[in-house]
This record gives structure tokens, C-alpha cells and sequence, in this order.
């Protein structure tokens, strides 16, 4: 049986969810291919999608400038383009792109082959399963990528695991056929889930080694949909103990640890204790977490081995964080940055633009601030909002003041992105082109350095 992850994806750390899974067979072997990502590009280069294609492609889509982003420094599609047109090559073929899935399929000979899935590689994924299928090779999917869309219209796919796989794994593997949807609804013991079993992978292709300290979010953002997966988001978290007899197996591989979660300090008292800990291990790591950092937390993820840390900012007016339901002041996170700054942590705030009540006085506010206050700032992504598929905003639309479109709930469910308009279109100009050129400024001075972070 091979486990496998497909183009699109981030790929400076092995895919940790099939490398947990790999501990509940003998059997089991895993491949990452997200490498293939630069034949992938090659071949959407050579196409010469011009900005009127895309916008054709989704004519559906076209009006809000969270759906087309071109950057002045690179151009680059999409994910959700991508993931459009490998969806429509399972009706439509194209000669080079059918190649490139041939060529991968090659690779996956085995009797069962299960993919990965998210959003970004759902399309890919179905493409290569139906060649599997076609050679009589039982396929099956899991990951974020399924938990919304129909997949099991598809008849190459002959299992969906939808939720968190480890309880039915087992079982699902031992009796395919017997049903297509594998629904996991119950909450997974963090303390019971194995170490993941990396050996499958060449570990010098990765910058990071992953790993779970909880799961779920504490937090309860208009703007995410985490609290729509199966398990409801529900914040459960892995003792202590055991992050670090996780850690003490893996250091073997001398690479800082990434760790795997939506944020990794859900109070003070949970990173205080666990920094005091990795303080002892010896180790270099990194995380994303909430700005509310204060100055004695911070010298102490210094002295525990943190060497950079991601900051969901979103946005530096309050009256934008407040329509978000962020639970932060803006001051919060500036505060936040200077006390990382100033012990040596490298700091990467996020930031998005465009969040349906966010008037124009909160992005410029928010610019003026980053200008201000840039010197804490090492690093930054600025992007621009989308809707995602049954978040808060999605669901009370009113509340937001934004009318959705009439389009196919399908397309949504696939690329976890719902089309709308909040009648306001200047606003959307004026933002798209103060933050081109505060990209371009952040880019000159080094604070840039990925372009199309959304």
C-alpha cells in the first residue's frame, strides 16, 4: 500500500498526516511527490494564461479581486485556478498534462494507493486516481480536500475517509469495497497518536521536521471554517510529556521542528510550560502563533531554541479585528513583534486585505502602522481575503453586509471559496493598489520575500 501527497503543497517539511498513518500497517510506504510542483509550472507557463483567460475560466468569479491576484513581482495562477482547470481535465484532457499524470501514476504501483488531499492538490489527485483505476488499483482519499466537496460521484474513487483518520484507518483499509464514505467523528486521543514514521523520506529535501502539539483552535474567527470539520475544531492538546518523548526520537534527524498546529500558544500557561521544557532538549524550532506575546515569554522561547515565529496579525485597526471576531488589539501585535524582535526571534507577521466590513480607513491605518512600526517586522505576508466555504461570513452574510453570488455550490465546495460582492469596488481598486505598492516597498527592503502568500 503506498500513502501519497500530490502538487500542489508546501514542501519544507515531509507530509506529517501520512507519516502518523504509515504506524497502522506493515505494509504501508510513503511517497511525497509535491517536488513534481516544478513540471506542474512548466506546463501552466507554456499554456500563457493571460489575466482575460483567467477571468474567463471564472467568468462566475471575476468581480472581486480576492478571486484574480497578479503580483507586480511574480506572475503566478492561482491555486484555486490550478485546482479549476485539473478538474476539468478529467472530462477534457490535455496531451502534456496527461503525460505528466501518466508519468506519475507509473510511480504509484502498488494494490491500494491513498492520497492526501487538500485544496490545492484535489484536482491532481483525482486525475492520477482515475489512471490508478483504470489499471485496477483501489484508490482512496482523506484529507482537508474532501471534507466539503461530492468526490464520491467519481467512481475511481473507491474510499473517502472524511474527518481525522487515525481511529478508522485500520478498518477502512481492511474492508474496502464494503462502503465508500468512512466518516470519523470521533474526537482522536492526542496521547495515543504514534510518532510519525519519517524513514520513507530522503529528510535532506526538507528544511523542518514536523510535529503535533494539539489540535483544533481555541479561537473563533468569522473569517475560518475550521469549526465546520467533522470534529467540530475542538481544541484537544498532546501532554507535554509526550511532545518531548516525540522530539527526543526525532532529533535524530538534526532539522528544527516545525510544529504542525493553527496556533501553538492557546494560553500563557500552556507555551510557558512547554518552552521550559524544549529548553532542555537542545533544539532549534518554529511555530505560528497568537500576537499576544509578552517580553518574559518571549526571552524564554529564545532561551527554549525558537528561532522564528509566525504571527496571525490579519489586520492593525481594531475596528476590522473586532468584524473578524480576532479577539486582539492592535497594540497586542505590535507589542508582540517588538518583544520577539528585540530577543532575536525572527518575526513573520500575515496580514489580508479586503474582509467584507473593512473599510478603506482600516487598510490604510493598517499600512500606515506596518511603515511605522516595520522595523519589528522581519519578514510579512500581505494578501487578499476570500471567502471560505461555511465560515462565519459565509453563513450570516447579512452580518457582513455582502450579497453571495448565484453560482455553483459544487466549485465552492471544491475550492473551499465562495464568490460574493459587498457593492464597493472602489474600495477593492484603492486596495489592490496601496498594497502593490507596499509590497513593492516591502519587497525592496528585503520584508517580502513570498509574494502570493493566500
Amino acid at each position: 500500500m503506498i500513502l501519497t501527497i500530490l502538487p500542489v503543497g508546501w514542501d519544507k517539511m515531509p507530509p506529517i498526516g501520512i507519516s502518523i498513518l504509515k504506524n497502522y500497517r506493515d505494509d504501508i510506504k510513503c511517497m511525497d511527490l509535491r517536488a513534481d510542483s516544478k513540471d506542474f509550472s512548466n506546463l501552466f507557463n507554456n499554456l500563457k494564461i493571460s489575466k482575460m483567460e483567467v477571468k474567463k475560466f471564472l467568468k462566475n468569479y471575476s468581480d472581486s479581486i480576492s478571486y484574480f491576484h497578479n503580483s507586480k513581482k511574480s506572475y503566478g495562477i492561482t491555486r484555486w485556478v490550478v485546482n479549476e482547470y485539473m478538474i476539468k481535465l478529467l472530462n477534457e484532457p490535455n496531451e502534456d498534462f496527461n503525460n505528466l499524470f501518466h508519468k506519475i501514476a507509473d510511480r504509484l504501483n502498488d494494490d491500494i494507493v491513498g492520497f492526501s488531499t487538500w485544496k490545492g492538490n484535489l484536482g491532481i489527485s483525482l486525475n492520477v486516481a482515475k489512471i490508478l483505476h483504470e489499471k485496477g488499483i483501489k484508490t482512496i482519499f482523506g484529507g482537508p480536500g474532501v471534507l466539503f466537496p461530492n468526490i464520491s460521484k467519481y467512481d475511481f474513487v473507491d474510499a473517502i475517509c472524511i474527518g481525522e483518520g487515525e481511529n478508522i484507518f485500520k478498518e477502512m483499509t481492511e474492508h474496502l469495497g464494503e462502503k465508500k464514505i468512512w466518516m470519523s467523528n470521533d474526537f482522536v486521543d492526542m496521547n495515543k497518536i504514534p510518532t510519525p514514521d519519517y524513514s520513507d523520506f530522503n529528510m535532506n529535501n526538507y528544511e523542518y521536521i514536523g510535529i503535533e502539539s494539539q489540535r483544533g483552535c481555541v479561537n473563533h474567527c468569522a473569517y475560518c471554517n475550521l469549526r465546520e470539520f467533522p470534529n467540530k475544531g475542538e481544541y484537544r492538546q498532546k501532554s507535554i510529556d509526550n511532545i518531548i518523548k516525540e522530539i527526543k526520537k526525532l532529533k535524530k534527524y538534526n532539522k528544527p521542528f516545525f510544529f504542525c498546529d493553527n496556533i501553538t500558544n492557546p494560553n500563557k500557561e500552556r507555551i510557558t510550560k512547554l518552552a521550559q521544557r524544549l529548553r532542555e532538549e537542545n533544539i532549534k524550532w518554529t511555530a505560528e502563533m497568537f500576537p499576544n506575546i509578552d517580553k518574559d515569554l518571549a526571552i524564554l522561547l529564545k532561551k527554549s531554541g525558537c528561532f522564528q515565529i509566525k504571527l496571525g496579525v490579519e489586520s492593525l485597526s481594531n475596528h476590522a479585528l473586532r468584524k473578524m471576531n480576532k479577539n486582539l488589539k492592535w497594540d497586542e501585535s505590535i507589542r508582540s513583534l517588538k518583544n520577539l524582535h528585540d530577543v532575536g526571534i525572527i518575526t513573520q507577521p500575515l496580514f489580508f486585505f479586503g474582509f467584507p466590513t473593512e473599510s478603506i480607513w482600516d487598510v490604510f491605518i493598517t499600512l500606515i502602522r506596518i511603515f511605522k512600526y516595520r522595523k519589528y517586522i522581519d519578514q510579512t505576508g500581505l494578501g487578499f481575503y476570500h471567502l471560505s466555504y461555511n465560515s462565519l461570513v459565509h453563513k450570516y452574510p447579512n452580518n457582513f453586509i455582502i450579497n453571495l453570488k448565484n453560482i455553483d455550490d459544487e466549485w465552492c465546495r471544491i475550492n473551499d471559496m465562495v464568490p460574493y460582492e459587498d457593492n464597493n469596488k472602489l474600495k477593492h481598486l484603492m486596495t489592490k493598489e496601496v498594497i502593490e505598492f507596499t509590497k513593492d516597498f516591502l519587497y525592496y527592503e528585503g520584508k517580502h520575500p513570498y509574494s502570493d502568500w493566500w
